[in-house]
Formats: C-alpha cells, structure tokens, sequence
C-alpha cells in the first residue's frame, strides 16, 4: 500500500509543479529554463524502472486514470510552450540545452535523414 501511495504523491508532485511552472511561463519566458529542468527531471523519473513498477502495480484504476490524463494534458501544454520559446530563441540565434530536448531535436534529425534516405533507395 504505501508503494501505491508513493507514486500517487510524487505524480500529484509532479502535476502541481508542470501546471505551477506553465502558468509561470505564460506571464514570463524567464521561467522556462525551470521547466526545461523539469521535463528533464520527469522524464527520467518515468523512465525509471522502480517508478515504472510502482505504477503498474498501483490499482486505483480511477485515480491512476484521471492523474495520467491530467499530467498528459499538462505536460503536452509545457513541452508546446517550451518548443515555441526554443524555436523563437533559435530564430534569434540563441540556443538553450536541455537533455529531453536535445534527444527530441536528435531523434527528428535521425528520423528525416533516415527518411530522406528511405525515401531515395525505394526510387531506384
């Protein structure tokens, strides 16, 4: 039971900040450099395979659904905003790092070569 308990906390923690830092974000870009922090913090907590096995064993099917929704709609929300920031920054020739962020750009970059090259070989 506590285990259960563990991981509704420390995603309650997780969506109280998301949503605390996007609204921050929204009156002033100053606090994006915090939000990037902590994408990079979330996401490797959920990649985690101890935070992994807490919530596939947490059985409050409405509480682990309605947290999950909520924390996908908030995170999706912050990951846009940041994105934004980042392209208006790179726009001004200004760069930022962020650990997610850099693996998302990376992954894009792979994904269009890969598919450029795809793309090239079924022509011939």
């Amino acid at each position: 039971m506590n285990l259960h308990n563990n991981i509704e906390k420390e995603l309650h923690h997780y969506l109280m900040q998301f949503e605390n830092l996007y609204n921050q974000v929204l009156t002033d870009r100053r606090y994006v450099k915090d939000l990037e922090i902590l994408v990079d913090q979330y996401s490797q907590w959920i990649l985690d395979p101890l935070a992994k096995q807490q919530y596939l064993a947490w059985d409050h099917h409405d509480k682990k659904r309605k947290l999950t929704q909520q924390l996908q709609a908030v995170t999706s929300q912050c990951v846009k905003q940041v994105e934004v920031i980042r392209a208006e920054r790179l726009l001004n020739g200004q760069t930022s790092t962020s650990g997610y962020f850099n693996n998302i750009e990376h992954c894009i970059n792979e994904e269009l070569v890969n598919g450029r090259l795809k793309t090239m070989t079924s022509y011939c």
